[in-house]
């Protein structure tokens, strides 16, 4: 799968080149929650590097990735939240994230122990570091 190449850097940055990031986006705004759920842990795979991060960003990926963050579906909403860790690497992406409604998201999500994730708290902690 395409998550399990990513993390090799070589491929990760070929799987980029081809505009992964921007492909995403529409699997992003899918109905279908095992699609939203598998796009979401695309994001994850390839955010790492900061050329992804930047063409997700331009390609209008983090609104529907935030959006996400408010699905009913614990698989949707974990990969969400990790997706968003993963993005809060840099000022640019995490003010975007931030200004999309991200950090407050994730705080309500945290304030619930049913929804709440491992993913949720660690990713409020980046987005406070780098907002």
């Amino acid at each position: 799968t395409i998550t399990n190449l990513a993390l090799q850097e070589h491929i990760r940055g070929s799987i980029l080149s081809y505009g992964a990031m921007t492909m995403i986006v529409e699997p992003l705004r899918s109905n279908n929650t095992l699609v939203q759920s598998k796009a979401a842990l695309v994001v994850a795979s390839l955010a790492c590097d900061v050329n992804g991060r930047t063409e997700l960003r331009n390609a209008g990926g983090l609104e529907p990735l935030v959006e996400l963050l408010h699905s009913d579906n614990d698989e949707v909403r974990r990969n969400a939240c990790w997706a968003v860790l993963v993005c809060g690497k840099d000022e640019p992406t995490t003010h975007e994230l931030c200004k999309l409604g991200a950090l407050e998201i994730l705080q309500e999500i945290n304030q619930s122990s049913s929804r709440r994730n491992s993913f949720s708290e660690v990713a409020v902690n980046r987005l406070l570091d780098y907002n």
